[in-house]
C-alpha cells in the first residue's frame, strides 16, 4: 500500500484576517493538492494565492453549470462514422457527447468531463448517453436506416469500475429493444490495464450480454500482449497520435504495422483513429487495418448530419 499526503496552506496577510477565511483558503489549496496527486501520483503541499482563488471560483461556477446541464438536459450526441477500409462504406457510428452551453456554445467533453468525474456527476451523464444512444439505434432500426449499423459508446473509467454498470447496461438494452450485438462499448487501454484481472471479469460480464467490446486509444499505454490475450475483445482502436504520424515517422508506421499484425493474429478487428488524408487510408488498407475514423471520412456531426451521410451511401 502506498499512501500519499496532501496539504493546503494559507498565510495570514494581516492580524485582522478571520480564522474562517484562512481555513477556507487552506481548504481550496488542499483541493488543488489532491487534484495534482490524482493526476501525477505525487502529493505536495500547495500554498494558497490569488491564482488558486480564481481557479476555485471557476471550478465552483463549472460545478453549478454542470448541475444545471444535467437538470435541464443541455447535453447532445454527435456521431462519428466508422468506415470499412475494404468496402469504403459506413459500417458503424460512434456516439460522442457534446454540451450545448447557453453562452459558450458547443463544448467538447475534454473541457467538462474531468470535472464531472470529480463531482460524481459522471454516472448521471453516462446513464443519459447510454439511454440516448440505444434509443437512437432503435429509431434508426425502425425507420430502416442502417439496418446492420453498429453504434459504439465510450465508457468513463468510473463507469467501467462500477459493479452496477453491467446490470444498468442490460436493463437499458432491454428497455430500448435493441440487439445487443449492434452495440459496442469502448473502454480505454489505461482504464483496463489498471487492474487486468478485474477488468477481464467486467468485460466477460459485458460480453455475456452480447455487446461488442472495443479497446480504445490502443498503442499509447503499456499493455502487454499477454494482457490483451486475456481480455474478451472484438476490436482495438489505434490511437490517432500514431496514425497521424505514419507518413513522416518511421517508428509510428512500424508501431501501427505491429498493432495491426497483433490484432490479426488474435482475431480482432482494427479501427484506426484520426485518418485525415487519402494516403493514410491507402497505407492502413495495405497494412490490413479493417476500419478507420477521422476527418478524411467525416468530422463528428449531429443526428441530421449522420442520417444524411447514411442515406447517401457514400463510398470512400
Amino acid at each position: 500500500m502506498r499512501v500519499t499526503v496532501g496539504a493546503g496552506l494559507a498565510l495570514s496577510a494581516t492580524l485582522g484576517d478571520l480564522p474562517e477565511h484562512l481555513l477556507r483558503s487552506a481548504d481550496v489549496a488542499l483541493a488543488r493538492s489532491k487534484r495534482e496527486a490524482r493526476a501525477t501520483g505525487y502529493a505536495a503541499p500547495v500554498l494558497f494565492d490569488w491564482h488558486i482563488s480564481a481557479e476555485a471560483r471557476g471550478r465552483r461556477r463549472l460545478e453549478e453549470e454542470l448541475h444545471r446541464a444535467v437538470r435541464d438536459g443541455e447535453f447532445a450526441l454527435h456521431y462519428l462514422p466508422t468506415v470499412s477500409l475494404v468496402s469504403g462504406r459506413i459500417e458503424g457510428v460512434e456516439a460522442l457527447l457534446r454540451w450545448n452551453h447557453p453562452t459558450r456554445g458547443l463544448v467538447a467533453p475534454g473541457d467538462f468531463l474531468p470535472a464531472a468525474e470529480e463531482l460524481e456527476l459522471i454516472h448521471d451523464i453516462s446513464r443519459w448517453v447510454l439511454r440516448q444512444a440505444c434509443g437512437q439505434l432503435r429509431d434508426w432500426t425502425h425507420s430502416g436506416i442502417g439496418p446492420s449499423l453498429c453504434l459504439s459508446v465510450n465508457l468513463s473509467p468510473r463507469q467501467f469500475a462500477s459493479l452496477a454498470f453491467v446490470e444498468e447496461l442490460a436493463r437499458t438494452v432491454s428497455d430500448c429493444g435493441v440487439e445487443p450485438g449492434r452495440l459496442a462499448v469502448e473502454v480505454t487501454e489505461k482504464a483496463v490495464t489498471r487492474d487486468v484481472s478485474r477488468s477481464a471479469g467486467t468485460l466477460v460480464a459485458l460480453r455475456s450480454l452480447g455487446v461488442r467490446i472495443h479497446l480504445d486509444d490502443f498503442g499509447t499505454g503499456a499493455s502487454s500482449l499477454s494482457a490483451v490475450q486475456r481480455l474478451p475483445l472484438d476490436a482495438i482502436k489505434i490511437d490517432h497520435t500514431l496514425v497521424s504520424r505514419m507518413d513522416r515517422d518511421e517508428q509510428a508506421l512500424r508501431s501501427v504495422r505491429t498493432l495491426v499484425g497483433m490484432a490479426r493474429e488474435l482475431g480482432l478487428g482494427t479501427v484506426a483513429e484520426g485518418v485525415s488524408a487519402a494516403e493514410h487510408r491507402t497505407t492502413l488498407h495495405a497494412l490490413g487495418c479493417t476500419h478507420g475514423q477521422g476527418p478524411y471520412f467525416s468530422a463528428p456531426v449531429d443526428r441530421a448530419g449522420i442520417e444524411r451521410l447514411l442515406a447517401s451511401a457514400q463510398v470512400w
